[in-house]
């Protein structure tokens, strides 16, 4: 994760690009107490568009099973924090 710091930003989008597809284990997975770090670095430091995937992903999961994951809730704050309020709000209202 803090390898994120030093990367362009083509090459975080690489790295974004690489989790695509696997959100869900990001924030439950075996690997999840490092993944999450990753997925929540790479939603602050790249514009919405180039996350975008992480939001339809985490729509695709019962959006309250996951705000009550220790991980899980730590993505969507990420994405509630840095997407405009139009999108979030299909995050919010479940909850």
């Amino acid at each position: 994760q803090n390898m994120l710091d030093e990367m362009s930003d083509e090459q975080k989008r690489q790295v974004a690009k690489g989790l695509e597809g696997h959100v869900h284990e990001a924030w439950s997975g075996k690997e999840a107490q490092y993944a999450n770090f990753v997925l929540q670095k790479v939603i602050v430091q790249l514009p919405p568009k180039d996350n975008e995937f992480v939001f339809r992903e985490m729509l695709a999961h019962d959006v309250v099973t996951t705000a009550m994951n220790k991980y899980g809730c730590r993505i969507l704050q990420r994405l509630i924090e840095h997407f405009v309020e139009v999108d979030t709000r299909k995050l919010i209202e479940p909850l």
